[in-house]
């Protein structure tokens, strides 16, 4: 066989309901010239006997069987098994337009780009509805260069795009010359992958089309356990923070971004005043002023009178009433 144009690296735990609709996705996607590489992380379900099942009637489909070590391991073990010139880190309860590594792939040929970003819908798994995610691709519809880097957008670049990888393809030889990981904890073990892959990349191109049913309302064992490692939120920015040493231009769009993520992982928190207590050492005043009202803990008088901004609008407090503006330039 010819080098695969794509591998697709798949961490699979415990996803057998689920599993199915994803290798159907990938196996009959327009893209042919691929392999997936499905890195079976100790699952004690049915999902390694549906991956055997399904490499014995599609050979690009490759199995790697070890024992439990989390999905950013699962991440770092398939990708030195990759042959392909592009790589793309996928989700196995997530499934695929059949359209997404050909036009991926032809939007990164074209533009020689380190990566390209595109779009996803969130799909409900319990209504069975799809709806497009817009709230990052606002940060970027400015943007009218075929291709862009930090340097151009120094203000956003960590606030352009969900921080997923499955909204990604990366040159192969990117990831590896930049020695790019993803971190071994239980959960944000893909936030300082995303964030050290857009400080680093030499040309950054954009597909604005939702390529990527990202499922929701799974009930899934890691999200029922998520509370219990929200504190990886903290170490996954440390993490980003120490391997790239941003300079101080770029320090505003990172501390937005970790605002979101804290945000996020506080609302999961089994240990909330543990987690709020590390949040102000961890943020600027400003900043965590921002992730107080994101977590609805806005001191009084600052719900009274008081101006702040995330990355789209500008919020005005004044004698109890809210005021939301877009704010230029974002």
């Amino acid at each position: 066989m010819s080098q695969p144009t794509v591998s697709v690296v798949i961490p699979v735990y415990n996803v057998a309901q689920y599993l199915p609709q994803c290798l159907d996705s990938l196996i009959g996607q327009d893209l042919k010239n691929i392999e997936i590489i499905c890195v079976n992380d100790g699952s004690k379900d049915d999902s390694l006997s549906i991956l055997q099942r399904y490499a014995q009637k599609d050979t690009r489909i490759k199995i790697i069987d070890k024992a439990n070590s989390g999905a950013g391991d699962s991440r770092n073990m398939g990708f030195t098994a990759t042959k392909g010139k592009y790589v793309i880190f996928l989700d196995a309860d997530d499934f695929f337009d059949k359209r997404m590594l050909s036009l991926a792939f032809a939007r990164i040929k074209e533009t020689d780009a380190d990566m390209v970003v595109f779009r996803y819908f969130l799909y409900d798994n319990r209504t069975g509805k799809a709806k497009e995610e817009d709230y990052a691709w606002v940060q970027v519809r400015d943007i009218k260069k075929e291709t862009f880097t930090k340097e151009d957008v120094p203000e956003r670049i960590f606030n352009i795009c969900a921080n997923a990888p499955f909204v990604k393809l990366y040159k192969r030889e990117f990831i590896a010359k930049h020695q790019l990981k993803f971190d071994n904890i239980k959960s944000c073990n893909d936030v300082a992958f995303s964030l050290s892959s857009l400080y680093h990349a030499s040309k950054i191109a954009l597909l604005d089309k939702p390529l990527v049913y990202y499922r929701i309302n799974t009930n899934s064992q890691i999200s029922a356990t998520r509370g219990k490692h929200s504190d990886n939120a903290f170490l996954a920015l440390h993490s980003f923070l120490s391997q790239s040493m941003p300079e101080g231009k770029y320090l505003e769009s990172f501390y937005r971004f970790a605002v979101g993520v804290l945000a996020y992982e506080y609302k999961q928190s089994a240990k909330r005043e543990e987690f709020l207590h590390k949040a102000k050492e961890f943020l600027p005043l400003k900043m965590y002023n921002l992730f107080l009202y994101k977590i609805g803990k806005l001191p009084f008088y600052k719900k009274i009178f008081g101006i702040m901004s995330d990355d789209r609008h500008c919020h005005i407090n004044f004698l109890g009433v809210h005021l939301k503006i877009k704010c230029k330039g974002k």
